[in-house]
């Protein structure tokens, strides 16, 4: 679980330095994390429900 959240810091990272340069890649990224987050969060819900 720690895992996931620290891969989704560092995409957070990636993301703040690439953005004046990538953006699309910037864009890309950033819905994946939020994905990430999304399906995390749920997961974290079923396993305490």
């Amino acid at each position: 679980m720690k895992t996931i959240l620290f891969f989704s810091v560092v995409m957070a990272v990636l993301i703040a330095r690439r953005a004046d340069t990538i953006q699309w890649l910037d864009w890309l990224l950033g819905v994946g994390v939020g994905v990430m987050l999304s399906a995390w969060v749920v997961y974290w819900r079923v396993r305490h429900d």
